[in-house]
């Protein structure tokens, strides 16, 4: 098929440790200069921050997490960064930490890595959604290698934590990944940049990102471990070449002064990147330009799109809730919640032709909504209900269909994080904690915040819906048994207790409520976001109403009236968490999982 547009666009990152945090910086100019291309290909550090970045869409976020999680965790476990001196004398202090860097080298004889698996597990758990590769806007893929097979292996599909886990192996340092009947480690091994492999993907114009350290000449060898390190360099190095001269621009940053293991100069290598891109703006702007005939077709279609304007659709276990935010002040611009009633047509695990159909309008609803709003980029989030469909391929392929897209199915754990929400992150509580409490129809999630780096997540397999159901097929309705139900699901993190905790609740059953305390007529964000209500009104309501009939609950609701059969034990699973916590009362928050803000950062960030 002839192809009128001009040919495909790689940014190509390489590998380089702490260096590679230059990618960070050189991708925030080409935002900023609003440079587009096709495909994104990452070795290494360059698939981290790569990977990252498809995810979150939005590169100050990528900057938050790699300051506040990345540089610190992987200084603090790679563990051979100088820090400051712990010893007045200076020949101790280092002796001290040549001892150190003996005892992790010492354990290269009995592992086949000297850093932890579960500290990297942490740091991709913390950094990257647990995401298709699939589901990012462009074509993404990461290199790594392949040890059985000796051979360069290339994620274009698949987890995402896999490829990167993969593609950060590096040899010695971290633990070889199984996949298939593979065994990958760093993809610098072959592939610092990995140039071949985009234009095997079918890359035709291709900027590449070399941040890899140089030796530079060396004429005097020690030892015979002085010849073996270098001759592994003058391998990479050539590899290096080889790759390099296959690209149209090469950035490089060789004569950057930082070593691969500085983690702590982390605003320094940022600013390098920012700087390099500017020094070659000209000529990138040059290669990735669309073309006169791609032009023409993108004013055509996107002309009247805002770039601005972001849009996620969410379908919870009873409503859809359509948002679309302005990125520049993360205003909302618009938001409506329709009931879906979904998974009122599963039978035996399957989402029924009745189901179906009913999928295929709200897609269309969904489609039709953001490209009358204009919303240039939007994203559509499944939850609890969406994991166990058993015939979630068909459910995929009928978005794919309808909206381009596929559905983005949140694992619990990625919910709960993401559950940090709302208005949350413009909200400052002094010498208090937060915590988070998102309560849905299947599944609640509950997070704490206790300082910048720890936190207590927790997915509680109750919803209002469920716990409602529940209840009544036990055949118990009175307040004793529905807490007990509760008390018996949730964790309880006995030792953050009596921590002052604010309390932010975001869901159906508080966003109702919270209009029947304010005597609305109908639903308004305005008018709710943000408001605080003392547990002792809501314990009042439960007490009053808890033994109604429905059609009398339903009365008195101002709007969501399907919610009358369960919005009480929504409301109970607050209050036992709240007097579980010793919390006096909760804020409302109308975001729910739709606009997320990133546990450890102050940023908003677009699931």
């Amino acid at each position: 098929m002839f192809n009128l547009y001009t040919k495909k666009r790689a940014l190509v990152l390489g590998g380089g440790s702490a260096r590679g945090l230059a990618h960070i910086g050189f991708i925030k100019k080409l935002e900023e200069n609003n440079i587009e291309y096709d495909m994104l290909i990452g070795t290494s550090m360059g698939a981290f921050i790569g990977a990252m970045y498809m995810q979150r869409e939005n590169i100050d976020v990528v900057e938050q997490l790699a300051k506040d999680i990345i540089a610190r965790q992987l200084s603090k476990i790679m563990g051979f960064e100088k820090g400051e001196r712990k010893y007045k004398i200076k020949i101790f202090d280092e002796f001290v930490n040549s001892f150190n860097r003996m005892l992790k080298y010492a354990k290269l004889l009995k592992s086949n890595s000297y850093i932890e698996q579960r500290h990297i597990n942490l740091l991709l758990n913390n950094t990257l959604l647990d995401m298709d590769i699939n589901c990012f806007k462009i074509q993404f893929a990461s290199v790594a290698v392949d040890l059985i097979k000796q051979k360069t292996f290339v994620f274009t599909k698949g987890n995402t934590r896999t490829a990167v886990r993969s593609s950060i192996s590096i040899p010695g340092a971290i633990s070889p990944v199984k996949y298939k009947d593979m065994l990958l480690v760093d993809g610098g091994v072959t592939s610092i940049v990995p140039v071949k492999e985009a234009i095997s993907l079918g890359a035709e114009k291709v900027l590449a990102i070399d941040v890899s350290r140089r030796s530079g000449v060396k004429e005097d060898f020690q030892s015979a471990i002085d010849i073996m390190f270098r001759v592994d360099s003058v391998r990479g190095e050539l590899i290096r070449k080889e790759q390099l001269s296959l690209a149209d621009i090469v950035v490089n940053l060789e004569h950057m002064e930082i070593k691969s293991n500085e983690y702590s100069k982390i605003d320094e290598i940022i600013s390098i990147g920012e700087k390099k891109a500017e020094e070659n703006m000209d000529q990138i702007r040059k290669l990735f330009s669309p073309g006169v005939i791609q032009k023409y077709f993108i004013m055509d279609k996107k002309s009247d799109l805002n770039r601005n304007l972001f849009g996620v659709a969410d379908f919870g276990s009873n409503s859809l809730i359509i948002n679309i935010f302005n990125k520049t002040d993360d205003s909302i611009c618009y938001e409506k919640s329709i009931g879906h009633k979904l998974f009122n047509y599963i039978e035996e695990g399957r989402l029924s032709t009745k189901g179906i159909k009913l999928l295929k309008e709200k897609l269309k609803l969904i489609k039709n909504t953001f490209s009358n709003k204009g919303v240039f980029k939007y994203k559509i989030i499944g939850t609890e209900m969406f994991r166990h469909i058993k015939n979630i391929d068909e459910v995929q392929k009928y978005s794919m269909e309808y909206t381009g897209k596929k559905i983005n199915i949140l694992p619990w754990n990625d919910e709960a994080i993401l559950c940090f929400i709302g208005n949350t992150y413009g909200r400052t509580f002094d010498n208090d904690h937060i915590c988070i409490l998102d309560i849905g129809g299947a599944s609640s999630e509950f997070v704490c915040q206790v300082g910048p780096m720890r936190k207590y997540v927790e997915s509680i397999p109750l919803g209002s819906r469920n716990l409602a159901s529940n209840m009544s097929k036990k055949g118990l309705s009175d307040i004793e048994s529905i807490r007990k139900e509760i008390r018996s699901n949730v964790k309880y993190f006995e030792n953050i207790k009596d921590r002052n905790f604010k309390m932010i609740v975001s869901g159906g059953a508080i966003t109702t409520f919270a209009g029947y305390v304010n005597r609305l007529n109908s639903y308004d964000y305005n008018s709710i976001d943000g408001i605080e209500i003392n547990i002792e009104r809501i314990d009042h309501f439960i007490e009053k109403y808890l033994n109604m009939r429905v059609e009398h609950i339903r009365d008195i609701l101002p709007y969501d009236k399907d919610r009358a059969f369960h919005l009480l034990y929504g409301l109970i699973i607050i209050s036992e968490i709240l007097h579980l916590y010793n919390i006096s009362s909760v804020i409302v928050s109308c975001g729910g999982v739709r606009k997320g803000v990133y546990l450890f950062s102050n940023k908003p960030t677009y699931l």
